[in-house]
């Protein structure tokens, strides 16, 4: 013991940690927790950020915040991702028809079917009242 009267509110020295920035100070717990385990399992040491893969990341944020610009000489550009792109949105509309169309085919007959059987009830019903 170090005999100055210190003993009870003593704490271990840490080696090797950092002391937290004032920014890191004021982030939420989620954040912390969040870089936390990232930092843990290795994720960000070692990635080189790819320069076209920024750009077209911020080009998707300028588009979707509407500050973007729509180039249709860079949609109909005769590319296999165009293509692909066209092929693959055509075949999901056609699709999309077929289960609508399937969808009004069903929810008619299911109306049909109740209006039959709300008909041969109202038919059984008359009978019954007429003759009893």
């Amino acid at each position: 013991m170090r005999g100055d009267g210190d003993e009870g509110n003593s704490r271990p020295l840490e080696v090797g940690r950092e002391k937290p920035s004032e920014g890191a100070k004021r982030r939420p717990i989620w954040q912390k927790a969040w870089e936390y385990g990232f930092k843990r399992l290795g994720f960000g040491e070692e990635w080189e950020e790819d320069p076209r893969g920024q750009r077209e990341l911020e080009e998707l944020d300028l588009f979707l915040d509407g500050r973007g610009d729509l180039q249709w000489k860079d949609v109909l550009e005769p590319s296999v991702e165009n293509v692909l792109a066209v092929v693959l949105t055509g075949l999901f509309l056609y699709a999309a028809a077929l289960i609508g169309w399937q969808l009004l085919l069903v929810a008619a007959a299911i109306t049909l079917s109740g209006l039959k059987y709300a008909v041969i009830a109202a038919v059984v019903l008359g009978v019954l009242i007429f003759f009893i």
